[in-house]
This record gives C-alpha cells, sequence and structure tokens, in this order.
C-alpha cells in the first residue's frame, strides 16, 4: 500500500508507528517544530499523542485558526520570526499537521527558511490525503489570488493515517472526495463506475479506495514534477474552480474547496462534450453524480461574467487564452486545451442550470 514518490514515501500501512520510526532514526537530535490549525489540535492531535511521545525531543507547536485566510503572507511572516527566535537550523525537522492549508503553509514558510528546512507531512483532512499533502506544491494566497506565491519543495515523507477522516465534518469530508474523484474522471475509469455507484461516500469506502487515488496523482507527479507537461491533466475543474474560491474568499459564505472544484469539473465536462467528444450520456451522468454528491447551491449566487477577471489571471493560461483539462470519456483526460471566454461562461450557466434543475 505504501507509494513510491521518488525522493520520499507515502506511507499508509502502520503509518503512525512508521513516523516514529522515521523520525527517531533520521532526526534523532533535531528540534521538532509541529505546524498544526486549531481543529487539528482539537480533534487529531489527542489521536496521535501516543505516537508523538514516543518521539525523541519535545515539540515546539504552532497553531493557526483554519482556512484559506491563514494562507497568507502575514501568517508566514509570523512563522519565520518564530523560527528565527527558536533558533531553527537547517538541520531540524517541520511537521505539518493538518489539512492542505497547513501543509501548503508550513511546506512554503520551511522551502523558503534558510534556503529550506526538512517537511514532513501529515495530513489529516480527506483533501489533503488525496491532493495537498502529496506532489510538492507549497504556497501562499496573494492579492486575493488562490496560490499566487509558491515554490516546489517535496517532504521527506507523507504519513497518512486513515483514522482522522472519522473527526471530520460531514461537509469537509465531502469536499476532500472531489479530488478523488477528478483522479477517476482523468485516468482511471474503473474507479468511476465504483464512486458513481456509491454515491455519497462513506469512510469505509474512501479508505479502501484512497491508496489507488493517490497512486494516481503521484503517477502524474513523478512523470512531471515542475508541471510543464502531463502533469497539468491534475488541474481537471481547477479552472473554474479556483476563479469560483477567488470570488468567494471575502465573502461571508464558506465555499470549500472540493465544492468549487465539483462545479468546476461539471463545467469542464460541459465544454468537453462542446470539443473533445465527452457523450452527452457521460456528461449528464457526471454533473448529476457531482450535484448530487455536493451542496453547489453557491452557484446560484454568483454571475457567470464575474468569473472573467479570475479566469483571465489563471496562472494556467498562456498568455490571454484560456487553457483547460478537458476529457473525452471518463478516464481519458486532455491538457491545454484552448477554450473560449465566451464558452468558459456558458459552462458556468449550465452548472447553474443543473442545480436549479433545469
Amino acid at each position: 500500500m505504501n507509494i513510491d514518490a521518488g525522493s520520499y514515501q507515502v506511507v499508509f500501512e502502520n503509518a503512525m508507528q512508521e513516523l516514529v520510526r522515521f523520525v527517531n532514526q533520521n532526526y534523532p537530535n533535531s528540534k521538532r517544530y509541529i505546524i498544526a490549525d486549531s481543529n487539528t489540535m482539537e480533534f487529531c492531535l489527542p489521536v496521535i499523542d501516543k505516537y508523538l511521545a514516543e518521539i525523541k525531543v519535545e515539540q515546539q507547536v504552532f497553531s493557526m485558526e483554519p482556512g484559506e485566510d491563514s494562507k497568507s503572507i502575514d501568517l508566514a511572516h509570523q512563522l519565520w520570526e518564530n523560527f528565527t527566535d527558536l533558533e531553527i537550523t537547517r538541520g531540524d525537522l517541520i511537521l505539518n499537521i493538518g489539512g492542505g492549508v497547513v501543509s501548503d503553509l508550513g511546506g512554503f514558510v520551511a522551502a523558503t527558511y534558510k534556503r529550506g528546512v526538512d517537511v514532513i507531512n501529515i495530513p489529516t483532512t480527506l483533501l489533503a490525503m488525496a491532493d495537498a499533502s502529496v506532489g510538492g506544491k507549497v504556497g501562499v494566497n496573494f492579492h486575493q489570488l488562490k496560490n499566487q506565491l509558491g515554490y516546489f519543495s517535496n517532504p521527506k515523507g507523507v504519513f497518512i493515517h486513515p483514522e482522522f477522516l472519522n473527526t471530520l465534518p460531514d461537509r469537509e469530508f465531502v469536499s476532500g472526495y472531489a479530488e478523488m474523484l477528478k483522479h477517476a474522471l482523468i485516468a482511471d475509469a474503473n474507479s468511476w463506475d465504483k464512486m458513481k455507484i456509491q454515491g455519497a461516500p462513506s469512510v469505509e469506502f474512501v479508505t479502501g479506495l484512497l491508496p489507488q487515488s493517490v497512486a494516481i496523482k503521484n503517477s502524474f507527479v513523478t512523470q512531471d514534477p515542475l508541471d510543464k507537461g502531463i502533469r497539468k491533466t491534475l488541474n481537471f475543474g481547477h479552472t473554474i474552480g479556483h476563479a469560483i474560491e477567488t470570488l468567494f474568499m471575502d465573502s461571508d459564505t464558506e465555499v470549500l474547496h472540493g465544492e468549487a472544484v465539483a462545479a468546476g469539473m461539471i463545467c469542464a465536462a460541459y465544454i468537453s462534450n462542446k470539443q473533445a467528444g465527452l457523450s452527452d450520456s457521460s456528461l449528464k451522468e457526471i454533473s448529476n453524480v457531482l450535484n448530487t454528491v455536493f451542496d453547489l447551491e453557491f452557484v446560484s449566487w454568483l454571475m457567470a461574467e464575474n468569473l472573467a477577471l479570475p479566469l483571465k489571471h489563471d496562472k494556467k493560461n498562456a498568455g490571454s487564452t484560456l487553457q483547460f483539462v478537458l476529457i473525452s470519456e471518463p478516464g481519458k483526460a486532455v491538457y491545454d486545451q484552448e477554450v473560449s471566454m465566451e464558452l468558459a461562461l456558458e459552462s458556468f450557466e449550465y452548472v447553474q442550470d443543473v442545480v436549479g434543475g433545469e
């Protein structure tokens, strides 16, 4: 079940015992600095306290508020100051224990401090297990644009403990499932067939499918670590998904990453039907599954034309040309597909119709 990611391993089997062995063997005298959010502190650290107690040398813990607002330069600055005050060196170790925000922020701060401090990721959300903690992308939001500042920096290990899934609120759990659905739609028709029959996910179902889902992401990452070619396939649903997240970033309405990506995948499926050969029946099937699994009511609160500005700033664009990942059928994807702004906005109107039952 463990996955070789090149310079590190993604560990599923006896993950917490392996974490203790790995840290004590490789960092016996190093300072340990744990980065976690308040949810992780309350619900997840107690689950693994007995394992952390077996790690030699006392750990320092930095707790932050959960959510995208914490993925900021201001919080990165606080962490750099803490590292400096504690005299963290390049021989020390950062443990990111939490969701994608924790691994993105913690990885970015560690990679830029003294040109790099080693990091281990211990993902506690389904989103982080399936996506954020694997692949080496770290960064923060800037000027209301998601992941505008970032870097490629691999962890020294990722240790996945599925028991954490039982600590998640239902909405957070389902949000993370979006990335697993994405992996199936771009590369694994067999998994898609299982997922469309399953409907709403259970922890047991997800736990069984998670290693295969992570292996799909790892396959793209190891082929293209710097995201210049085939790894772009992993952006399926993210072009419009990120634009939606950007529009809600300063809103009182919380839209989770997976929810935005689910809407973005319906958009991408619609565009795929128009210009990549996706059948009408597959479009309907994908739309129905995603609209059933996720609460997408938020799409009715946006006007399609509001998406134009964040779409123009999407970092995946080639100049002024929108670049999308499309699928010809479930399990078969193509990247770097030029899409007009008109069709992109039209696809969002289609999602609004799906959610509205039209």
